[in-house]
């Protein structure tokens, strides 16, 4: 006798398990399979139900259809729940589980609120996990769910006590013939969902957004959580480097030489103008900044600063007069005048490749720069 039987000897014995599931105490497995399946469809998370109530109906599922437990239910009523659970073997937690989920930069930068697709296993509701209509003690592990294995290593011979792999823990095994006709005696079976993301205007890549309960369900576990990790598609035209925005824009000549504003287009389509300092000739490689147009600060006021790496255009061709006046407009660079016994050479149009390179260069792969282009990476520092 235990010591909760003497505790409570004087009370009838309750035994709400019966009530949850709205069945008699004399109900047979069938009939209790058939009401925990329909409670299961309302009270079920999936369908919108409470998860409290769905875990209950679970606890009593698994008791009233086990003949052992039911028989130990049945003698002590709900007082003896507490010894049972404590008998029971731990349930440990199913391994934490995580997807990647890549978004374009500019939903990073505007900010979105989407629906992922997604699979998830999850523990069959028609057999309740048991993967049979009726179950029997696994002779592997005597019903606990733990058993030994013996190995060998060299002369001496191991061995080790974890999960039973013919029940995977369960301690409970079935005739193919009695298995499940939805999970075909897996125990669990996969299903489509989806998922609320919300991205908050700022949000960095790599960020991780954790959804609890929400992994591969197990038999005999309980949920892990899942991760959804943000990854970042590279972009066309920016680069991001934390709040900050990286980019490159070419100019004309002339408006190189002018100062002209252009029109630039953000992540958010809207269109600005930028402008150069008063009487500024942007050269091949200036860079410039805005500040308060680059990304937004994550959870805070503000934006950082985008970056504009200038290229200059040149033509093509410049008409004979056109040259001339670009003379009389254009400073003289350096003295040109050459000596009357100077040999003339003309020079032809060569690529960075053509550079001749050392082979220890050839074999670290380096590259040239185009003035300046080195230059960006210091821009945040400064």
């Amino acid at each position: 006798m235990f010591l909760f039987d003497r505790e409570h000897s004087h009370q009838a014995l309750t035994h709400k398990y019966y009530e949850l599931l709205d069945v008699p105490p004399n109900a047979s497995v069938g009939d209790i399979k058939v009401k925990f399946k329909k409670k299961a469809m309302v009270y079920h998370p999936d369908k919108g139900g409470d998860p409290a109530k769905f875990a209950l109906l679970r606890e009593a599922y698994e008791v009233l259809s086990d003949p052992k437990k039911r028989r130990f239910y049945d003698q002590h009523g709900d007082a003896g729940l507490e010894h049972l659970q404590e008998t029971a073997q731990p349930r440990r937690r199913a391994a934490t589980s995580s997807i990647v989920m890549t978004l374009p930069l500019s939903e990073f930068y505007t900010g979105i609120e989407k629906k992922m697709p997604y699979s998830q296993t999850v523990i069959c509701m028609n057999c309740a996990g048991k993967g049979s209509r009726s179950t029997i003690s696994c002779t592997n592990c005597s019903g606990t769910g733990m058993a030994e294995t013996t190995y060998r290593v060299g002369p001496m011979i191991l061995q080790n006590r974890g999960t039973c792999g013919v029940c995977s823990g369960s301690g409970e095994s079935f005739s193919l013939s009695n298995r499940c006709t939805e999970c075909l005696g897996k125990r669990v079976v996969r299903v489509q969902k989806e998922l609320d993301i919300c991205i908050k205007p700022g949000t960095p890549t790599g960020h991780r957004i954790t959804f609890a309960d929400a992994a591969d369900q197990e038999p005999g576990h309980d949920t892990g959580d899942l991760v959804v990790v943000l990854q970042e598609e590279p972009h066309a035209v920016f680069r991001r480097v934390g709040d900050d925005l990286i980019t490159s824009v070419s100019v004309s000549l002339s408006a190189a030489l002018c100062g002209d504003p252009s029109s630039f287009e953000l992540l958010d389509d809207q269109v600005i103008t930028i402008q150069p300092p008063l009487d500024y000739i942007i050269k091949p490689g200036t860079i410039g900044s805005i500040p308060g147009k680059g990304m937004p600060c994550y959870e805070q006021d503000g934006r950082g600063t985008l970056y504009l790496k200038f290229k200059i255009v040149f033509p093509d061709h410049l008409p004979p007069r056109s040259r001339q006046l670009v003379k009389l407009i254009l400073p003289e660079v350096g003295e040109n005048t050459k000596p009357s016994s100077s040999e003339v050479v003309t020079w032809t149009v060569a690529s960075p490749e053509d550079l001749p390179r050392t082979r220890h260069q050839e074999e670290a792969g380096v590259r040239f720069f185009s003035p300046g282009e080195d230059e960006i990476e210091g821009c945040r520092h400064q």
